[in-house]
């Protein structure tokens, strides 16, 4: 979940332990306001890293699917 104070273009990446990149979605213009983020890749159980890119900032989190 993220909250966009105003509108932006996100991008949204999924990497594994290594860096190596194993989704990413290229989303169209967001307006502002609180967004649910789907990730729709067929991922195996792991750790990952999740990345939003918007503007000149960005937010990673590590999780993991069991």
């Amino acid at each position: 979940q993220i909250d966009l104070p105003k509108s932006t273009t996100c991008i949204l990446t999924v990497s594994d332990l290594n860096g190596r990149i194993v989704y990413q979605d290229n989303q169209a213009r967001l307006n502002s306001g609180r967004y649910v983020y789907p990730i729709k890749a067929d991922l195996s159980s792991g750790a990952y890293f999740v990345t939003l890119a918007f503007d000149n900032d960005y937010k990673t989190l590590k999780v993991v699917k069991l």
